[in-house]
Order: structure tokens, then C-alpha cells, then sequence
């Protein structure tokens, strides 16, 4: 796993006016334009300030606490060597500047690496190793003159009478001794490539190793990665496992609570229907609404039906709700309090109102208490998405709901209540 870089822009005493860290990458790179350095009073006019500048390089662990620093370069122009084209190939932890002004520079010793390598450019620098060889030639082609003496093969202040034997063995000598200047040549040149190909050899060498070594850390990196992703997997393979008991166990589960919901829907019905054969409810042509043959006219203040036969008809019906909600499990909105025919309905757990029919109870009273046994049995509907009209006899919506649970016309949202 490639490591993360922290850069850091230092200045003299250690202070450090910029920092940011590179992306993961084998050769790491920034870009800044005009960096405001911010340092107390005019640090401008001081050149140490300028020389002091350097890169700061470190290594930012993942795996431990602390961090390190392995290179420190400066970022002065004149302590850099400028660089006028950048090689391919590059020594390890080389540092390349690029300036404003269009040049690229790079620390000394990378210089020289590079120098030595034979991949740049040395700096240009006059030879003057032609001018002796054109003196040692024009030395070899001097004319005689008139009273020259004879000559020997070595020098050319013989005498003159060896003139001509001289000449004829300088003749004869040159040939050899120029076959023999080119072979020393010829035998540096190779020596001078042979040296800087082992250079090269060396320095390729090195690379190589560097990157093998790179290579090794690389694949040391994507084997602990390796070894993360198969824990992982089998880590999510356990989960699944898992899921699968506990989708398995809550499969179970459901089909258990369908066959109690069942029974007890079924249950629910059976005590309805029982509920249903005490209070049975009816519709009269000559009496109108009544439950178990008592007549509960809608005008509860008429004389033609007893007081005392009104009363009672009043008991059963708050009997029959509480009951209902009871066995359908419904919480009813106000307490009924069950006393045959002098039973009550509380309001908000506050004021009682009375549900009977007497001389000594008020109309108003009277009727509050019904509007809020009305309440009770709409509770009772809705909770059932029980279609009614509003408003209806009391009886009437009671009905409804023996018809609706009993002879098993349930709606979707009654089944998702009990399922």
C-alpha cells in the first residue's frame, strides 16, 4: 500500500509557512503558485531568510503513531543546479523545482548522479586539447634548410650529414609511430566507454534493485490487503449465514403468530357469535330497533315506550359494547361503567354522565351521555373500517359490526390487523 507524503515549506528556526499532503502515488507531485509566506516584521530584506528555505519530506504512517522525516532540500535557485532537459530515468528520492521563470532545477548531488550517469549535460567548458595536437603536427612537417645538418629519427637537430639516412628512418619510422598514437587512442576511447558503461551498469543496477526492492513492498502491501479482503469476506460470509438463520427464524416465527392470529380471529368470532345469541339485535317493523325484546326508540323521551323498559334497553347496550371491545381488543375513547339500568359513561376520566332515563335526571346530562356512547361505538367501526352511516341508531351500527366479524366479511385492513 503506497504511503501518504507531507510537504512542508521551512524557513530558518524551523518554522514552517506552508504544508499539504500528496495523493497516493509512486511519484508524488504539488503545484503552488505565489505562496504567501506569513513571518513577523521585514523578513524580505534578509537574505538568510531566502537561503534557509527548504522542501521538508515526510513519510505519513498508517500503521503507527509517529511520523517521519527523510528529506530536506532547498528551495533557494542559487544553491540548486538548473537542469536544462530531464531525463528519463531518474536516481531514487529525486527532487525536480520547477521555478516562475521557466527553469527546473535540482539539488547537487542529484546533479552529479546524473552527471556521472552520463544522462546530462556537463556544464559547457572550452577543450583546447586540439591546438597541441596541431603543433606536434606542424612540428612533423617543417622544411629542411640549405645548412641543415644531418637529422636522427628522434630529433630534428642531428647533423646534417644523417640528413639523408634520417630522413629516409624518419620516413620509415612515422608510419609506426602513428599506428601506434592511434592504437593508444583508440585504446583509451575504449577504456573511457568501457568505464562509463560500467557506470551506467552500476547505476542501472541500482535502479533495479530499488525497484525490485519497491516491487517486494508492493506485493508485501497487496498481500496484507489480500489477507484483509478475505477476512472481510468471510466475515460477510458469516453475516450471511446469519441472516439466513435469523430470516429462517423469522419465517418460522410469522407462520407460528398466522396460526395463533388464527385462532384467535377464530376465537374472536366464537365469542362474538356467543355475544351475538345474548344480545341478539333486530329490527321490528312494529317496534323498531330492539335488543333482547326491549324497544330502544330513537326519540328517547317519547311516552310511548317506558321509562323503566328505555333504561334497561340503555344497560344492554353499554354491556354489549364493553364486551365487544373487550373480545376486539379495541380501547374504547370514554369508561363505560356497567350497572343494568343505571349505568354511566365517563367523560375524559372527569364528569360522569348518567345512561337512563328517569325523572330526576337532566336532558342535557342525558344527551351528552349518549353523544358519548356514540363515540365508543364509532371507535369500535373505524378500528374495523366498518362502513356506517353517521348518525344512525345506536343498535343499528351494533348490528353492523355482528354482520361485518361473524359472517367473515373482512377487509384487507382487518386481516392486516390481525396477521
Amino acid at each position: 500500500m503506497l504511503p501518504k507524503l507531507l510537504l512542508e515549506i521551512v524557513v530558518e528556526d524551523g518554522i514552517v509557512v506552508y504544508s499539504s499532503e500528496s495523493e497516493k502515488s509512486v511519484r508524488p507531485k504539488w503545484e503552488h503558485l505565489d505562496e504567501r509566506i506569513d513571518l513577523p516584521g521585514e523578513w524580505w530584506f534578509k537574505e538568510s531568510v531566502y537561503k534557509s528555505m527548504k522542501l521538508r519530506f515526510t513519510l505519513l504512517q498508517t500503521d503507527s503513531d509517529s511520523d517521519s522525516t527523510f528529506l530536506e532540500v532547498p528551495l533557494c535557485p542559487s544553491i540548486l543546479q538548473r537542469l536544462d532537459v530531464v531525463p528519463e530515468a531518474l536516481p531514487p528520492n529525486s527532487v525536480l523545482v520547477d521555478f516562475s521563470d521557466g527553469s527546473t532545477r535540482l539539488p547537487n548531488n542529484i546533479f552529479q548522479v546524473l552527471l556521472d550517469s552520463k544522462l546530462t549535460e556537463p556544464p559547457p567548458v572550452e577543450d583546447f586539447s586540439r591546438f597541441e595536437d596541431d603543433a606536434f603536427r606542424f612540428l612533423d612537417q617543417v622544411p629542411e634548410t640549405l645548412n641543415s645538418r644531418e637529422r636522427s629519427a628522434s630529433s630534428l637537430l642531428d647533423p646534417e650529414h644523417n640528413s639523408d639516412s634520417s630522413t629516409t628512418n624518419l620516413a620509415a619510422e612515422k608510419p609506426d609511430e602513428s599506428l601506434q598514437s592511434s592504437a593508444q587512442f583508440d585504446q583509451s576511447e575504449q577504456a573511457t566507454k568501457k568505464e562509463d558503461l560500467n557506470s551506467e551498469k552500476k547505476f542501472l543496477e541500482a535502479l533495479i534493485a530499488q525497484e525490485e526492492a519497491e516491487m517486494e513492498r508492493e506485493l508485501d502491501a497487496l498481500n496484507e490487503e489480500k489477507k484483509l479482503i478475505s477476512a472481510l469476506l468471510q466475515e460477510a460470509k458469516s453475516i450471511n449465514e446469519e441472516i439466513r438463520l435469523v430470516q429462517t427464524e423469522t419465517k418460522n416465527q410469522a407462520v407460528e403468530l398466522s396460526h395463533d392470529e388464527f385462532k384467535g380471529r377464530a376465537q374472536h368470532i366464537k365469542l362474538l357469535s356467543e355475544l351475538r345469541t345474548i344480545y341478539p339485535i333486530t329490527l321490528d317493523p312494529q317496534k323498531g330497533w330492539v335488543i333482547r325484546n326491549l324497544r330502544l326508540p330513537v326519540d328517547l323521551y317519547t311516552t310511548v315506550v317506558p321509562e323503566i323498559e328505555i333504561s334497561a334497553a340503555l344497560g344492554f347496550c353499554c354491556h354489549l359494547i364493553v364486551m365487544m371491545s373487550k373480545y376486539l381488543s379495541v380501547q374504547l375513547r370514554h369508561r363505560i361503567y356497567c350497572n343494568s339500568s343505571r349505568s354511566v359513561i365517563q367523560q375524559d376520566g372527569a364528569a360522569i354522565h348518567p345512561l337512563f332515563t328517569t325523572r330526576g335526571v337532566e336532558r342535557e346530562q342525558l344527551d351528552r351521555g349518549l353523544a358519548l356512547l356514540d363515540a365508543d361505538v364509532d371507535c369500535i367501526l373505524m378500528t374495523f373500517s366498518i362502513d356506517f352511516t353517521p348518525r344512525s341508531h345506536i343498535l343499528a351500527r351494533l348490528k353492523r359490526v355482528y354482520d361485518h366479524i361473524i359472517d367473515g366479511n373482512w377487509s384487507s385492513m382487518d386481516k392486516a390487523r390481525f396477521q
